[in-house]
């Protein structure tokens, strides 16, 4: 999912890896978005194919949002800080939303359920979906007292389950 990116050139200085304050921003956000990938995939290998739907996407959805959310600085660039930087930044989002409906699509769905896709047809919902977990994450990170990760899963899971159609 993505290109792996360094976040330092062990060979060079900083100043030869980046040439803007962009170029880090878009490193960060990156390295954020393939270590959130890599928590699914590991917790799509970890799936028991006895769990029902909303089990399996309960399992998915905390593996996302407990790696995001890890550091509420992590969800701050994730979901905030990237938002209207520039031009270049949002085809860079877009482009990382679509890798992500693609993971959903043709990962998690057939994983979660047999058979199972997704309502609407490529890209309807998991961009529904995608948008649902962006504005709640937003909300959460504004809240005061934060509530738990465990809260935003509560809440996505009949979101997700809702999109998917199964046999």
């Amino acid at each position: 999912m993505g290109r792996a990116t360094r976040v330092c050139n062990p060979s060079g200085s900083f100043y030869e890896e980046f040439q803007t304050r962009e170029d880090v921003l878009i490193a960060v956000y990156d390295r954020i978005q393939d270590e959130a990938a890599a928590a699914i995939m590991a917790a799509l290998e970890q799936l028991d194919p006895r769990f029902d739907i909303t089990a399996a996407m309960t399992a998915v959805l905390a593996a996302y949002l407990q790696s995001v959310g890890s550091d509420p600085y992590r969800a701050k660039v994730a979901f905030i800080e990237v938002v209207g930087v520039s031009e270049r930044m949002e085809r860079h989002r877009r482009e990382r939303r679509h890798s992500w409906g693609t993971v959903l699509e043709s990962l998690v769905v057939p994983a979660v359920t047999a058979g199972g896709r997704v309502r609407g047809g490529p890209g309807l919902s998991t961009s529904a979906l995608i948008g649902a977990i962006n504005g709640l994450a937003h909300e959460w990170l504004l809240a005061d007292p934060r509530p738990p990760v465990e809260a935003l899963v509560e809440v996505l899971v009949p979101v997700a389950v809702a999109l998917i159609e199964t046999p």
